[in-house]
């Protein structure tokens, strides 16, 4: 019984607003958004400069 109430309270601290699971979410948050950042601005790029060299 001991050992399950442990086990509870980390899978709170898991889950909690400091826990690895939410600073491992905020860093593919930063990674996916860079990603997204990039590769809409090659589009645009892109896509701009193909009208402006006709």
């Amino acid at each position: 019984m001991l050992v399950m109430g442990s086990d509870d309270h980390q899978k709170a601290l898991a889950f909690g607003r400091e826990g690895p699971l939410v600073e491992d979410f905020w860093d593919n948050m930063r990674r996916y958004g860079l990603y997204a950042l990039t590769v809409s601005s090659g589009v645009l790029y892109a896509v701009f400069s193909l009208f402006m060299s006709c």
